[in-house]
């Protein structure tokens, strides 16, 4: 049980580490200021 628990942990924090990586958190953030911008407007 508690080893399923940090498998997937385990899983999410590499996924996390491969996005921040790759710069996703960064389009993302970009875009979400973008979009809030034009809305705005």
């Amino acid at each position: 049980m508690i080893a399923g628990i940090l498998l997937v942990l385990l899983g999410l924090i590499f996924i996390y580490v491969l996005l921040a990586k790759a710069g996703i958190f960064q389009k993302v953030g970009d875009f979400v200021i973008r979009f809030f911008n034009s809305f705005k407007q």
